[in-house]
């Protein structure tokens, strides 16, 4: 995977994002980090910490479960 895929799918989460569409954006981060993490990119930090603060975001709204199944 190129690491403009990645960057692709960072700007796709970041959309799902502001939706509320948060188990589409999970999915799409997590694409993004593991080509960040696969290309030893300085991006990576950054995709983890997107990636997190969703997760966290998940559970506090009480639907990660939700999110997980769908």
């Amino acid at each position: 995977d190129h690491p403009v895929l990645a960057y692709t799918h960072n700007n796709i989460a970041d959309v799902y994002s502001e939706q509320g569409e948060f188990s589409k954006a999970l999915k799409h981060y997590e694409s993004a980090l593991k080509i960040y993490q696969a290309k030893k990119s300085f991006c990576v930090a950054k995709a983890s910490a997107k990636v997190n603060d969703l997760k966290m975001r998940l559970l506090r709204s009480g639907i990660w479960g939700l999110s997980l199944r769908r």
